[in-house]
């Protein structure tokens, strides 16, 4: 139960990469920016405002599940913005960043929640949230699919472009992102020894982050 609060999120990350990739398809990347990051937000007041641990697990899982969009589709912006030769390099950054943010949060947090209370770890999530939401109103669309489709809406010209790469049925769809990640996770030697080598990551770094 201690590490509830800090692995429920978590949980509702794990179903982005299912649903994300849908929408960022037939949408576009900054929609679905612009709209999973303020529901973000609301969970994590909520999760500030909790008045007992059922009420701020629940805010914290959807925090997590609405938070998700963001974190899977950042791939995906870089890509559209930066060349396949400079994967490595924002990878690496991606990668470190994380790693940072976790290792520094306490340690910055922990000073603020002695000298406030628990709360304010919510609400400097809120306020950085809250600047990353104005910064991202004024950047452009990325995705090149949902770039052509906007210039021909406004020229008024029909556009016939090639099928979504993660599916158009259901079963298409669900296929793409669930049952082939799936079975990767199972049978792909790589894939099986990069996944054991992430859980071990994150057991060590959120055991010992409490």
């Amino acid at each position: 139960m201690a590490v509830l609060g800090l692995s429920l999120p978590l949980f509702g990350i794990a179903f982005a990469p299912i649903f994300t990739p849908h929408l960022s398809e037939r949408y576009g990347r900054s929609p679905v920016y612009l709209v999973s990051l303020p529901i973000f937000a609301l969970f994590i007041l909520g999760a500030a405002y909790s008045s007992n641990f059922g009420a701020l697990a629940v805010c914290r899982f959807f925090a997590g599940f609405f938070g998700g969009p963001c974190l899977v589709l950042i791939e995906g912006t870089f890509a559209d913005v930066w060349p396949a030769s400079s994967t490595v390099t924002y990878y690496s950054f991606l990668s470190l960043a994380s790693y940072i943010g976790a290792g520094c949060a306490p340690l910055v947090l922990g000073a603020l929640v002695t000298a406030k209370s628990w709360q304010w770890t919510q609400f400097v999530t809120l306020m950085i949230a809250f600047g990353v939401y104005l910064f991202g109103i004024g950047v452009p669309e990325t995705y090149p699919r949902e770039i052509l489709r906007a210039r021909a809406r406004r020229l008024g010209h029909s556009i016939q472009l090639a099928k979504a790469e993660s599916g158009v049925t259901f079963a298409e769809m669900a296929q793409t992102t669930f049952f082939t990640p799936l079975s990767m996770a199972v049978s792909e030697p790589l894939v099986i020894m990069v996944t054991l080598y992430l859980a071990l990551n994150f057991a060590v770094l959120f055991q010992w982050v409490r």
